[in-house]
This record gives C-alpha cells, structure tokens and sequence, in this order.
C-alpha cells in the first residue's frame, strides 16, 4: 500500500510519485532521476508518452528554468508536496472537514472549546499558514515567493493528473 503524497492526491498519482519527480527533474534539467527510475522497472502506461516525447525531442528540459533553480530539480517536488500536506492540514482544521476523537474541528468549535472569538482562531491557523511557508523558505534557503510557487506547480500538476 502506497502513503498519499499528500491528503488530496488521487491513488495513482501517489503511486506514480518517484517518477512524477523524474518527470519535474528532467523538465528542470536533471535527467539522471528519470534514468534510474527506468534502469529500476517497468514504465507505468502514463509516463510512456513523456518517455516518446523525450525520445523524440519533442520534450526538452527548460534550461532557463534550470539555470534559475534555487531548489534542486529532484526536490522541487518533494519540496512542494511537503508543504501543501502540512497546509492542507490547516484547511481541514480551519473547515471542520475532519472529525477527531469525535469532536469536529473547525474555527466555530475550536474557539467554543478554548474560549475564545472564532476570528481569533481563525487568524491563528492563516498565520500557521503563513509560517509554514515561512519555514520551508529558511529550510530551502529561497524566498517565500519560491515556495509559493512550488506549490502551485504541485497544485497544477495533480490538477493536470495523468497529464504530467
């Protein structure tokens, strides 16, 4: 059984994982990711198309892309998913979308709980957001803005899923 990359990656994509990173690697201009994984195993039916394409020269590595990385190509992904588990999370909370240990959180409940305005709550876990980003920034050593945009070509890529 394979772990969810993140809580709303659908099955296949999370089982597809090493290569949806050898994939972003090589668009990034690291092509020895994507050459292990096909010296590893089979080629799962969705990468074979990318495979052709590179084969034919009609998929090449972004090299201005590249040359701007501040991130590694092999862990821009890993990167990505990371943070958006970690923001999902604060959304489930912020919604009310997961029930634990009975109780449903959610801005309106937690702050009936420790007593507090639900606005107070709610600003709390935007500025967890907003710290998480923050973070990775420092872990990565690159702007916020960096991260940002990590995670929107995370989003965009289970959005596009199987197209990668």
């Amino acid at each position: 059984m394979t772990a969810s990359v993140t809580l709303s990656t659908p099955p296949r994509f999370n089982e597809l994982w090493d290569w949806i990173v050898a994939v972003d690697a090589y668009d990034h201009g690291n092509a020895s990711l994507l050459g292990k994984q096909i010296q590893v195993g089979a080629v799962p039916d969705e990468i074979r198309p990318i495979l052709a394409d590179i084969v034919m020269g009609m998929r090449k590595p972004n090299r201005k892309a590249a040359s701007k990385l501040k991130i590694p190509a092999g862990e821009r992904m890993r990167v990505a998913a990371s943070v958006c588990c970690l923001l999902e999370l604060i959304d489930i909370i912020m919604r009310g979308a997961a029930n634990v240990r009975g109780v449903r959180p959610g801005v309106e409940n937690i702050a009936h709980q420790q007593g507090r305005e639900p606005i107070e709550v709610k600003r709390k876990l935007e500025a967890d957001a907003r710290e998480v980003v923050q973070r990775a920034a420092i872990a990565c050593g690159v702007s916020t803005e960096t991260i940002e945009n990590l995670v929107r070509d995370f989003r965009k890529r289970v959005k596009q899923f199987p197209a990668i």
